[in-house]
Order: C-alpha cells, then sequence, then structure tokens
C-alpha cells in the first residue's frame, strides 16, 4: 500500500515539473537562434536573430577589393536562404580573386550538339576574362564509345548515343558542358554526276548541277574547281562564267568519300546577229463581217527575216468592230471600219464592213421596270435584223418560259446571256441576250 503511494505522488511530481516548464517557455516565446556572417575580409554584415523553424533573408552582398563575391557558404556547401533555421549557425563568405590575369569561368559555344555517325564538329571554348593568363583546359568525353573529343575539342561521333563533354580549366577547375547525341549511321555517298548545259559564251553564266548517288547521302557537301580560270571559273554552287574563248574542264568532288566527276566546258564568243527591222505588212482576209459574227485576220511581216515579227492589233473604232490580240475581228453594229496592224513604226490598214445578219434573231432587254399588278415587271423586245417581231413561240429565260403574250420578265439576271427561241414554224435556235 505504502509503495503505491510513493508512485503516485512521483507521477504528480512529474505533471507538476512539465507543467511549471511549459508555462516557463510561454513566458518567454518561441526560441531564436543566431546567425552570423563570417564576410572573410570583406566589409561586415551584421547577424540576424530569427525564431525557431523560420527563414532569414539574404543580407546585401559583403564587398572587398580585389575580389568578387561568390557566395555564402556553409559546411563548405552554397548556403539555401530557403532553409529552416533550427539552431545558431555561421554562414561564411567565399570569394573570387579578380584581375592580374585570373580564370573566372569558361563557356561553350553550344550547350548541345547532333552528330550521325562518322561526322565530327569542333567545340569552342571561351575563357572569363578574357585577358586570363592560363587558358589551358581539359577537354573529357562521358562515354567515349559514342563520341570522342581530342585537345582541341574537335568531337568524332563514334556510335548512336549520348555523350558529355566536358571542357575543365586547369586554373580554378571551372567547368562547361555540352550534352552530345549521336544518331545512327550516316549514309554514305558512293557516286556524283554532273548535269547541265556544256557550252558558255564568254560574259555570261551556266549552271551545272551534281546530282549526289544515292539521293539519301546523308552528306551532300561538294567542292567545285576549274582546271583554267583564264577559260572558265566555277563558284561554289556550280555556276560557271565564260572568260575567254577555250576550253576548260569542271571538276565537281564530294566531302564524302572524295568522289568526283568531270565535264568539259566549251567557251565560244556571242554571235552578234544584226537586226532587220520590219519595212512593211501585209494583211489579208476576209472584209466583210455580220454583227455580233467574227472574222480572222493574218498579217505578214516584210521581210521574211525581219527581227521583230509581233503584230499588234487595233480598230479605228470598237463601236463598230473590234480585234483581239490573235486579229480576230467581231461585228458590233452595221458599218465600216479600218483594222490596224502593227510592228515597230511600221502601220498597216485593212477596211472591214460590217452588215447586219438578216437571219439573226437577238432578245433585247429594256431595262425598263414597270409596275404591273402589283410589282416591277421587266419589258423585252425580241429583234430579227432590226426590226420587232412577234412571230415566235416562246423562249427560256432562266426558269420562267416566255411567249408573245407575256410581254415582261419578272426580274434581269445578267448571267442569262443566251437562250433557245421557239419561232411561230416550230424552229429552234440559239440567240443572244442584250442588256
Amino acid at each position: 500500500m505504502r509503495k503505491k503511494k510513493k508512485i503516485l505522488i512521483g507521477a504528480i511530481i512529474i505533471t507538476i515539473i512539465i507543467i511549471i516548464f511549459l508555462l516557463v517557455k510561454i513566458a518567454l516565446g518561441p526560441a531564436k537562434y543566431e546567425v552570423k556572417f563570417d564576410s572573410a575580409g570583406g566589409s561586415a554584415v551584421s547577424s540576424l536573430k530569427v525564431e525557431d523553424g523560420k527563414l532569414i533573408t539574404k543580407p546585401k552582398d559583403p564587398t572587398r577589393d580585389g575580389y568578387t563575391f561568390v557566395g555564402w557558404y556553409y559546411n563548405g556547401e552554397i548556403f539555401d536562404f530557403s532553409t529552416k533555421i533550427t539552431k545558431d549557425i555561421t554562414l561564411e563568405a567565399r570569394w573570387m580573386q579578380t584581375g592580374e590575369g585570373k580564370v573566372s569561368g569558361v563557356s561553350l559555344n553550344t550547350s548541345s550538339l547532333t552528330l550521325k555517325v562518322g561526322e565530327e564538329e569542333t567545340l569552342k571554348a571561351t575563357i572569363k576574362p578574357s585577358d586570363a593568363k592560363n587558358k589551358d583546359v581539359e577537354w573529357t568525353s562521358s562515354d567515349e564509345e559514342v563520341a570522342t573529343v581530342d585537345e582541341f575539342g574537335k568531337v568524332v561521333a563514334k556510335k548512336a548515343g549520348k555523350t558529355t563533354i566536358t571542357v575543365t580549366t586547369k586554373e580554378g577547375n571551372f567547368k562547361a558542358t555540352c550534352l552530345v547525341t549521336v544518331s545512327e549511321d550516316k549514309i554514305s555517298v558512293v557516286g556524283v554526276h554532273i548535269t547541265g548545259d556544256t557550252t558558255v559564251y564568254v560574259g555570261k553564266t551556266i549552271k551545272l548541277k551534281a546530282d549526289i548517288r544515292p539521293a539519301e547521302a546523308t552528306d551532300k557537301t561538294v567542292t567545285w574547281t576549274s582546271s583554267n580560270k583564264n577559260i572558265a571559273t566555277v563558284d561554289n554552287n556550280g555556276n560557271v562564267k565564260g572568260i575567254s574563248e577555250g576550253k576548260a574542264t569542271i571538276t565537281v568532288t564530294t566531302k564524302d568519300g572524295e568522289k568526283t566527276d568531270k565535264v568539259t566546258i566549251t567557251v565560244k564568243k556571242e554571235e552578234v546577229i544584226p537586226t532587220v527591222e520590219a519595212t512593211g505588212i501585209e494583211i489579208s482576209g476576209e472584209k466583210e463581217v455580220l454583227v455580233r459574227k467574227d472574222i480572222t485576220l493574218s498579217a505578214k511581216v516584210i521581210p521574211d527575216n525581219a527581227t521583230n515579227k509581233k503584230v499588234t492589233w487595233e480598230s479605228s473604232d470598237n463601236g463598230i468592230a473590234t480585234v483581239d490580240a490573235n486579229g480576230k475581228v467581231t461585228g458590233v453594229k452595221s458599218g465600216t471600219v479600218k483594222i490596224r496592224a502593227k510592228v515597230d513604226n511600221v502601220v498597216a490598214e485593212y477596211e472591214i464592213t460590217v452588215k447586219e445578219d438578216k437571219d439573226a434573231y437577238v432578245i433585247k432587254i429594256k431595262n425598263k421596270e414597270l409596275e404591273l399588278g402589283g410589282s416591277l415587271q421587266v419589258i423585252y423586245e425580241v429583234y430579227r435584223y432590226g426590226e420587232v417581231i412577234t412571230n415566235y413561240q416562246s423562249f427560256q429565260y432562266g426558269k420562267m418560259t416566255v411567249t408573245p403574250e407575256s410581254g415582261t420578265l419578272p426580274k434581269i439576271d445578267n448571267s442569262i446571256t443566251s437562250t433557245t427561241l421557239k419561232l411561230s414554224d416550230g424552229t429552234e435556235l440559239v440567240v443572244t441576250i442584250e442588256y
């Protein structure tokens, strides 16, 4: 009984102690820690007090003559200011000496590179600062089975895969990397063939083409050379220029496999063809055309060896007859008109008479609307040889069948330019509709 009483008293005492500790802690507030900054010879940075589990704000960077501030370090590693503080710590400043030709960094001209097996590319490393005295570097490949790199940064693709090329400065141990991706084996060139003209005039240029075999070869790079640049020159695109009369051999060479092909180019002086001026034009063809009908005239340029034989045509009155670029004359209304043919300064005229076609029918839309039966109606008339006629049975206007009794049309449709007219005797004719 006494033993149980002692245990109970002990438990009560412990509980009282815990309560007192908690009350003291509440009274004193949350724990605070101190973060000190060792500027390592730089300008002083004040320490900070921070509550348990809180973050600190990064202070202003210190300064130090002849040095560049690198960052704050803790236990040998750069300190992450997003880290919660749970104890007293001291952060140490790291410095990098500036000036006096000290290396401060290195970079590469590209961070990634894609090559095919057998291809090569040289990486360029830039040391910082530019006036650094020691610019020695070391090149390494993380997987030399995929790609190798030599002391000059030349990367050679070996097999499909990926590898990281690293350049490291001898001074300061600064690094820069490039990820190299090597694709499947390349398709090698097996041959090349030159196509194009083989004759060029002095001062003129022709283009040669190099057909690579196979067409899907990976590297189609070629170089062009001339055996005699005093006769003919050739540029990197296969453009051959004639320099003087003679013959020259043009050679194309592929970069892959050094396959070649040759062609002999003949350079000639360009013949000067004398200009022969036209002295006359002879026009021939029918002299009459009916209204809405056409005829075609022809023109012969004299002499036969005239340099320019391109004839242009024009009508003296397009209201009577028109003429197109091929000499086709179309009658518009009765009358007389002159059709002219021209070559350079030579002009010839041909008189054409336009007559009405007595057998021609035409439907003329008067474009005058009348209000009949509460709606607008369009007036039309059927003509034959200029006279209005009514001796027809019907004609089609769109979906409407029109008879002489109709007298009007419901509306104008300019897209309808011809139709079938049925005469009183049952004859059907294709006629023109004029607006």
